[in-house]
């Protein structure tokens, strides 16, 4: 297919875990001359590949014709290129900001070479980040405060938010109150005073300009899915992977060994629970992580929803893709 590209387009493909998003988006890449660009807060690190789905066992990692900043290589698939896979090392603190950072850079690169960028993952921040003009990006770390409280509990946390910003607090959900480093970092903003955020991207606020599709299913075959993926992972060699990681100097305080699939092992390597009891404990976290995806997408009125069961999905979301591909609404030179 060959058309004339409007070089601000951004095409969105998210939802939850388990749902398909990689492979459609490599077939729209394939079919609308497009390069894709990870938003996924668990495939941003080395190492850290079966337990987060990062599909490169046939793949090659491949250098920029010329480096931009912060951004080297790219891995390709089906000979589509995939940028922020493995951007950071798995022992340093990876932000919002930093993603906005390289995947903006990513963008411009895609769009410098004639290509359509398409973002594909299921972590709302990062996609938000793109789309929005969000004001917390512009606070840098505070690496002082996050040393003197990160000895304190997330209940200790949580009440200091609460007299930070009550009405932020309130809004948490469960999880969310138990997540130290979200808590600290939510405390880091509630104290600092907002600094110029960087240039908004060229899709902020302009609809006509980005197509945000959410791939979704009903929820006994989303989690049978999502069950059937770990039960593979684990056959994959997941705990190994983790184990190579602890004994190449990794942490289970590093950011990176947060991530869901990697510290729900801790207590299995501490010699605190079973096998069966981990796995078991793993499904029902990563079942839940994806509700919480779907409930942060669906508050996005923009969001254009397919349900993967649906034999015409496919055919839908093509013509869907192509209709917008094609219109030339707010069309750059």
């Amino acid at each position: 297919m060959s058309v004339s590209i409007d070089k601000a387009k951004l095409l969105i493909i998210c939802g939850p875990t388990g749902v398909g998003k990689t492979a459609l988006g490599i077939d729209l890449a394939k079919k609308f001359n497009g390069e894709i660009v990870s938003a996924d807060s668990r495939q941003i690190y080395k190492g850290l590949n079966i337990a987060t789905g990062k599909d490169i066992g046939g793949g090659n990692r491949k250098k920029l014709p010329y480096k931009e900043e912060g951004i080297e290589y790219y891995w390709e698939l089906e000979n589509i290129p995939i940028y922020l896979l493995d951007a950071a090392d798995p022992e340093e603190n990876f932000s919002v900001a930093q993603y906005y950072q390289l995947a903006t850079r990513a963008i411009d690169y895609i769009r410098s070479v004639k290509k359509l960028p398409i973002i594909v993952g299921g972590t709302g921040l990062y996609i938000k980040s793109l789309i929005e003009n969000m004001e917390t990006l512009g606070i840098p770390p505070n690496q002082s405060l996050r040393l003197a409280y990160e000895g304190k509990s997330a209940n200790e946390l949580f009440m200091i938010l609460s007299r930070l910003n009550p009405e932020l607090a309130n809004s948490l959900n469960e999880s969310e109150k138990n997540n130290k480093q979200r808590l600290i970092r939510r405390i880091e903003v509630a104290q600092s005073t907002p600094q110029p955020t960087p240039d908004p991207s060229p899709t902020t606020h302009n609809s006509q300009l980005t197509l945000q599709i959410s791939l979704t299913a009903p929820y006994p075959i989303l989690k049978e899915k999502i069950a059937k993926r770990i039960d593979e992972w684990v056959k994959m060699g997941a705990v190994e992977e983790i184990n190579s990681l602890l004994k190449n100097g990794i942490s289970w305080g590093n950011q990176s060994m947060s991530s869901l699939g990697y510290k729900e092992w801790e207590p299995y390597f501490k010699g605190k629970k079973t096998k069966e009891e981990t796995i078991k404990e793993w499904k029902t976290k990563e079942w839940q992580y994806a509700k919480r995806q779907l409930i942060w997408f669906k508050k996005d009125p923009n969001v254009m929803w397919f349900d993967i069961t649906d034999k015409n999905y496919p055919q839908n979301v093509e013509e869907t893709v192509k209709n917008w591909y094609n219109s030339n609404d707010a069309k750059n030179d």
